[in-house]
């Protein structure tokens, strides 16, 4: 009851957007930080940890450029099925990658 209630209005609503980009972003932040106890636990060697590194911000960057191909390979930005593929693509290829690089 109480989101809906902030949520009602225009500047609550763009509060909780940016309290939601923050928390979204705060992984990037906080990563980097935890890698050398995360590389210690795993048993991971520098090259190993890099990699991970560098798979990690690698998606964060394809990603986007995916998203925007299936969207304007759908139909555009008006198209509400073109928005479905395109989100739907993203959800396939976060299953797909990991299972990927486990058959590797």
């Amino acid at each position: 009851m109480a989101i809906r209630k902030i949520t009602s209005s225009t500047h609550g609503l763009i509060a909780w957007v940016c309290i939601a980009h923050v928390a979204s972003m705060l992984c990037y932040a906080i990563y980097p930080t935890l890698l050398p106890q995360l590389q210690q636990e795993w048993g991971a060697s520098n090259s190993a940890a890099g990699l991970i590194s560098m798979l990690g911000f690698g998606a964060g960057f394809i990603a986007p450029l995916a998203f925007g191909a299936v969207l304007d390979a759908g139909g555009g930005n008006a198209s509400p099925g073109a928005w479905m593929l395109a989100y739907a693509s993203l959800g396939v290829l976060g299953v797909l990658a990991p299972l990927f690089l486990r058959l590797r």
